[in-house]
């Protein structure tokens, strides 16, 4: 389940990236918001990884499970 500001941000930074203007955003803010963004999982997590909607009486599971392979765990870095 993705927060609403998480949808919000992650759509309007993939449309500054389609203009080409991200990098420009991005460098008006201050490290700590920079920081903040790099370590939002919401935002950079694909919709799969994400847990489901709680509230959904139609949901087709009963146990969410989060299942561990090969590159689970590795640390990534964004290039700005």
């Amino acid at each position: 389940m993705r927060s609403a500001y998480a949808k919000k941000l992650s759509d309007a930074l993939n449309g500054f990236t389609r203009s080409g203007e991200v990098r420009a955003l991005l460098s008006e803010l201050p490290a700590e918001q920079l920081e903040f963004l790099a370590r939002d999982w919401q935002l950079w997590a694909r919709d799969e990884q994400l847990p489901p909607e709680p509230d959904d009486p139609d949901a087709p599971w009963r146990v969410w499970v989060i299942l561990g392979g090969r590159g689970a765990g590795r640390a990534f870095t964004v290039k700005l």
